[in-house]
């Protein structure tokens, strides 16, 4: 709830369930809220898009890409050998290869981008959630239209994502 009102985007949770990304928690930020009031239809993404228990691509979203980066090497292997991997917009990975890379950089950075590469002009940012052994069991995003202001600032962006993981981790007493 922080993240979207402290950015004015939405922000979710999400788990990795039979390769997927299983969508547990959402929450709009205000500014999709007004939107949504005053021109009542949604801003690019429709309710089907948004509704938590959606399952999302792991390719194609920062929670996903979290969630792989994350898993034990042996896991990974095993999730992206049979991976397919589905073009949704331009922007979308295809490559196998250039995925692990991107993979690598996740696990070395310690969180995720997404743009647009599930949907045209959405893009988002993920850091993990960790149990107290340390390892990862869910993702938080956040995300919103590559126009938000809000982005001017990934940086600042970047460390709210990651202190939003951290303090979720300890509120859920994983951590």
């Amino acid at each position: 709830y922080r993240l979207a009102s402290d950015t004015g985007m939405s922000a979710g949770i999400g788990v990795l369930q039979q390769g997927r990304v299983l969508l547990v928690d959402r929450v709009e930020g205000p500014g999709f809220v007004r939107e949504v009031v005053r021109r009542q239809i949604p801003r690019g993404r429709t309710r089907e898009q948004r509704d938590i228990g959606r399952e999302l691509n792991v390719h194609t979203t920062a929670l996903g890409k979290v969630l792989l980066a994350f898993l034990p090497e042996r896991q990974r292997a095993e999730l992206l050998r049979d991976l397919v991997l589905t073009r949704r917009t331009s922007k979308t990975i295809v490559s196998k290869a250039k995925l692990v890379g991107e993979l690598a950089e996740v696990r070395r950075q310690g969180y995720a981008a997404a743009e647009e590469e599930e949907y045209a002009g959405v893009r988002s940012l993920g850091a993990p959630i960790y149990d107290s052994a340390r390892e990862v069991r869910a993702a938080v995003a956040l995300n919103g239209n590559m126009t938000e202001s809000a982005w001017n600032d990934a940086p600042a962006l970047v460390k709210l994502i990651q202190e939003a993981a951290a303090e979720i981790s300890k509120r859920s007493r994983f951590a």
